[in-house]
């Protein structure tokens, strides 16, 4: 990021601001106290020490790791990729490492003595979660994570007048898109450790008068259930990412934002494109519901068949793909693979189904990956639960194998789900599985998974 050396306030904790010029001040005492071109990685709090240790790297050519807050993670990942600093709270630090440098309750620590031996364009390490709740880690450049903010800051029209507050964490990719972008545009970013159900977010919130919002589905749900346009007094700008949110939802908010003047924006994107890739113009957030929209500048996304040929006519699925700067370098599964180079050269298959109108404007049917073969018809999964959440209340998740589908639902009426499944289907009732479950499991970014994380 682009970082000038100003006086206008970046970052608000409770009763602390920090201006520009202080972000960058204490980013160069954490760099003075590592080595050149080293590995650190940052334990992910939404607190002001740890925005300062990831701009300590990005602008130094260091490489950072994030890591989620929890015991068996850090102990894991720090191993596997030779991190040779840790940056952590100090109540949470259970390695007996030497204290080289505090700020404010927090820690950095020299885990090892490891030269780092890595691609020189290797800035970042993020984990991608996939449904089953396991993960590996993206290897991101300096150039992806720039030319992905750039686009950003264009489409979503990011000035230093805006103002958000943290609502994911700085390990999630989305979560740390939103911090980069705000960084970028000289912009303000309040930092909560509360969620949004406690009453210290909501105080934050109303106090420093927030103007833009960011969730992904499941934040956008639980702001809904809390009936928190209430707050949005100040609100501008809302946008979601991280996911297909129902389109009942989705037409509430688009709805609310046209009454009140404000702009809604559907983003979508993976960690592997630095993350987001395409935005739906708030304009047609209504008349396009549920779709993506279209590419950020300087991406090019298309659909290709079963055997890799470019679709050029609209309504005809098949799988997205993009071409771009901001696609990554690869994945990384071990200290050796940051050696590694360029390994997908700018292009990324999504895994994502998709269709495209005949305007243009691309939808995303399901995950190639999330279709199954149902005595002899191909069904998909994101379908299933699509087709249950607007017929029934309550949240569904649905797995399986070919010739029968599992579907986990938090609402008991289980023979009306299977009668509704089949009419729509045509499928016989054999083919549905239906276990109740009091709450579907979900990782620490609203996602739900079959397993829950450790």
């Amino acid at each position: 990021m682009i970082i000038q050396n100003t006086n206008n306030i970046v970052l608000i904790q409770k009763n602390k601001k920090l201006s520009y010029k202080e972000l960058l001040t204490i980013s160069n005492e954490i760099y003075a106290k590592i080595n050149k071109r080293a590995l650190i990685g940052i334990v992910s709090y939404n607190a002001i020490p740890c925005i300062c240790a990831y701009v300590a790297s990005f602008n130094n050519n260091c490489v950072s790791i994030m890591l989620p807050n929890n015991q068996k993670s850090i102990q894991k990942y720090t191993e596997l990729f030779n991190v040779e600093y840790l940056f952590i709270k100090s109540e949470d630090n259970f390695l007996d490492s030497e204290v080289i440098f505090e700020l404010d309750g927090f820690v950095l620590l020299k885990l090892r003595d490891t030269k780092l031996i890595a691609d020189n364009n290797l800035a970042l390490l993020l984990s991608t979660s996939g449904s089953t709740g396991d993960s590996k880690f993206v290897r991101l450049s300096y150039e992806n994570i720039l030319t992905n903010t750039n686009a950003i800051c264009k489409s979503l029209k990011l000035t230093n007048n805006h103002k958000t507050i943290s609502t994911l964490p700085l390990n999630y990719s989305f979560g740390l898109s939103i911090i980069n972008t705000f960084l970028h545009s000289q912009a303000s970013i309040v930092l909560s450790e509360s969620s949004i159900f406690n009453k210290d977010f909501w105080d934050l919130f109303l106090e420093y008068e927030v103007n833009c919002i960011f969730g992904v589905p499941y934040t956008f749900s639980m702001l809904d259930k809390l009936k928190a346009t209430k707050h949005f007094t100040k609100v501008t700008l809302l946008a979601q990412a991280g996911g297909k949110m129902d389109n009942k939802l989705l037409a509430k908010y688009a709805n609310y934002a046209k009454e009140n003047n404000k702009d809604f924006y559907v983003m979508y994107g993976q960690t592997e494109a630095s993350p987001r890739i395409s935005y739906l113009n708030p304009k047609f957030s209504l008349s396009k519901i549920g779709s993506i929209g279209k590419a950020l500048d300087k991406i090019n996304m298309y659909l290709i068949d079963e055997n890799n040929n470019k679709i050029n006519t609209s309504n005809t699925e098949g799988e997205l793909c993009i071409e771009a700067k901001s696609v990554a370098l690869g994945y990384a599964s071990s200290y050796e693979d940051l050696q590694k180079g360029d390994v997908f050269n700018g292009v990324l298959k999504t895994g994502d189904i998709a269709k495209y109108d005949e305007d243009g404007f691309f939808f995303v049917v399901g995950r190639k990956s999330r279709f199954l073969k149902v005595f002899g018809n191909r069904v998909s999964l994101d379908s299933i639960e699509d087709i249950l959440r607007s017929n029934f209340c309550g949240e569904f998740l649905a797995h399986g194998r070919d010739d029968l589908i599992t579907i986990l639902s938090t609402n008991k009426d289980i023979q009306s789900i299977k009668n509704l499944l089949s009419n729509e289907t045509k499928l016989n009732k054999s083919a549905f599985k239906v276990q109740y479950i009091q709450e579907i499991p979900k990782n620490q970014n609203g996602k739900p998974i079959l397993k829950i994380e450790q």
